[in-house]
């Protein structure tokens, strides 16, 4: 909902947290400094689209795709205008995106892990401020590749016409 918004997720053992954040924040400082290759970007335009046909096969993922254009854009109504946007994205626009809204000073970085896990407070901060650009250093420093992840959402809800918010009563009574 919020313009820049912008959140990734993954599940892995609480073990590889700190690991795992610093990793997805270098991919996405990477995003900021170079032009992915024309495959790359490619390949995450086919997951997307795929993972958008995928998520019509059980209520779980209808529940899930609707949850997620309610919550990061305007509405359920969005998604074909969102995978038009995602399909027509270029390498050297994808990095004009990241330019605009990736900040590194402006990351919250969040784990939601089980209780009584043991995860040091400033451990995230850490992880991302290592990987961040040091003053007067233009790149962060490089960490391993990894191949581009789908849940990258390389498109900002500003770039798209917005319709006027509305509620949808579904036939079980569910409001959305």
């Amino acid at each position: 909902r919020d313009d820049g918004l912008f959140s990734l997720d993954a599940l892995l053992p609480t073990e590889r947290v700190v690991e795992a954040t610093s990793a997805l924040f270098a991919q996405v400082l990477r995003l900021r400094e170079e032009e992915i290759e024309p495959a790359e970007l490619a390949a995450a335009q086919i997951q997307i689209e795929a993972s958008a046909v995928q998520s019509r096969e059980t209520a779980q993922g209808m529940a899930r795709r609707l949850a997620f254009f309610q919550t990061e854009t305007s509405g359920p109504e969005t998604e074909f205008e969102y995978l038009r946007a995602v399909a027509a994205l270029t390498p050297a626009g994808l990095r004009e995106v990241a330019r605009r809204w990736f900040d590194p000073e402006r990351v919250i970085a969040c784990a939601l892990v089980p209780q009584g896990t043991l995860l040091e407070p400033l451990a995230l901060e850490e992880a991302l401020r290592a990987t961040t650009p040091a003053p007067g250093r233009s790149q962060p420093p490089r960490a391993p590749e990894v191949p581009f992840v789908a849940g990258l959402r390389p498109f900002t809800r500003g770039e798209v016409r917005r319709p006027p918010r509305t509620e949808r009563r579904l036939a079980h009574g569910t409001t959305l």
